[in-house]
């Protein structure tokens, strides 16, 4: 029940585009406070917001109706191999065929700057060391939500790699906390050479982050968010898959997660308090971050599952 087996997609998602797509800004920059025009809209369209002390740029599908909300985060970027760094990135967002609902993908601002060519960025949507860009990015899924006539309790935020790290960080912060995590690290502190390209590029050290960690381990840990937002009552969901073939992640991340869950990490399940459920899938193709399409239709109508009934 809690290992995947995978399944030839249908004809429509077959047909589906790519994983990741590159656009530059666009020349408008909306506000919180106007009407962004979104009502009965059924296209694709980029919105940039200037959502506070930061600028979000996302892509807004509406080419399926349904009463709820899919946010898509990015993972790392690739070191060395963006030639153009400032563009915004975009996962999945015109997968609609697949998820039958809106799909808001959102870009890092963290990562539209140059950062070297050393280490992949992964920006985590923490925005920068004085600022959390979280409590923002929530801000705007809601106002997408409303002018869509979307509950702001039927948001999913999913995210692979570091942006299922990410998902789970921005989910925890919303009353009703529903994420996918695809082969997502769990222990960020393991991951010092990304973690302090990341403040540089935040405009902060490596000594903001073990501030941040220690003053408000939420914005930086994934164990302490679900924790934290259980303790203040939140209903929290959180689905974590995991590839076989990917062991390093597999190893150090999804396994010891188990334990702290009381999950069997070689037989996935859910765990004691039912906020989190761990998927196994083997798919030698999809390797680390999202899962090659004969996944993507069981993970997804599992997570559905879950999120529905709480089991």
């Amino acid at each position: 029940m809690y290992q995947i087996k995978p399944e030839a997609p249908d004809e429509a998602v077959s047909a589906l585009g790519t994983k990741r797509d590159w656009v530059q800004e666009p020349a408008t920059v909306l506000t919180m406070d106007e009407d962004w025009g979104l009502a009965g809209s059924e296209d694709m369209r980029v919105l940039r917001v200037k959502t506070g002390h930061f600028t979000v740029t996302s892509s807004l599908n509406t080419r399926q109706k349904a009463d709820r909300l899919l946010v898509i985060l990015s993972g790392a970027r690739g070191a060395g191999k963006d030639t153009d760094v400032k563009r915004m990135q975009f996962l999945r967002r015109d997968w609609d065929a697949l998820y039958k609902m809106p799909i808001l993908a959102v870009s890092d601002p963290a990562t539209e700057t140059y950062w070297g060519g050393e280490v992949p960025r992964a920006g985590l949507y923490l925005g920068s060391a004085s600022h959390d860009l979280v409590p923002e990015l929530n801000a705007m899924i809601d106002k997408v939500c409303k002018e869509l006539g979307i509950s702001t309790d039927r948001v999913i935020i999913m995210g692979a790699s570091a942006g299922g790290t990410a998902a789970m960080l921005i989910a925890t912060q919303r009353k009703v906390a529903r994420a996918v995590a695809i082969c997502a690290p769990f222990f960020t502190e393991k991951f010092r050479k990304i973690i302090a390209a990341a403040m540089e590029a935040m405009g902060g050290t490596t000594d903001d982050w073990v501030r941040m960690a220690n003053e408000t381990p939420w914005r930086t840990h994934p164990m302490s968010a679900i924790k934290r937002a259980a303790e203040q009552g939140n209903d929290v969901r959180i689905v974590c898959a995991q590839n076989l073939q990917d062991p390093p992640m597999y190893n150090k991340h999804f396994s010891k997660m188990c334990k702290f869950m009381s999950i069997n990490p070689s037989a996935g399940g859910v765990s004691t308090d039912g906020t989190m459920m761990g998927l196994l899938y083997d798919d030698w193709e999809g390797g680390h971050g999202f899962e090659s399409k004969n996944f993507s239709g069981p993970i997804w109508r599992r997570s559905l599952e879950y999120f529905d009934s709480g089991k």
